[in-house]
């Protein structure tokens, strides 16, 4: 199964989550949705995520390799945001910057003792389709 496919299938088990009010596995199918959708894009795009680390996080283990990890939360926004820049899509930028609201309630969700705020997380869906809605125009594009 594709990336893509996985990004679509959780889409809709954050749906079935949120109807059946199971709010702390909603925001981790929400969170994963977004990031495989994410991923699909840098890889359809040729996107060369060991360079990119080296020149963003020049910081090299023994091995030379970056010691930021591809695909990681902290490196994947940066490397959209060079695809947004290379395809002259600069009006989208500005959605990518919740992201950090997404993760937060992904760490929330699984490893805290309390659960992410149902109304919260229905608003964030809004920002997150919108988010979803860039990343398909960037498959293309």
């Amino acid at each position: 199964m594709s990336l893509a496919e996985k990004s679509y299938k959780n889409l809709k088990l954050y749906n079935c989550c949120i109807n059946k009010d199971y709010i702390d596995l909603a925001a981790n199918r929400l969170y994963y949705s977004i990031f495989q959708a994410m991923k699909y894009v840098l890889m359809i795009n040729e996107f060369d995520y060991g360079e990119f680390l080296l020149r963003k996080f020049p910081d090299k283990n023994r091995k030379g390799k970056s010691t930021q990890r591809e695909y990681s939360h902290g490196s994947i926004y940066f490397a959209i945001i060079e695809v947004i820049d290379k395809k002259k899509k600069p009006h989208m930028v500005k959605d990518f910057s919740d992201l950090d609201k997404l993760y937060d309630f992904r760490i929330l969700a699984d490893y805290e003792d309390e659960s992410v705020d149902k109304e919260e997380l229905i608003e964030f869906k809004e920002k997150a389709n919108i988010i979803l809605e860039d990343l398909e125009q960037l498959k293309g594009a």
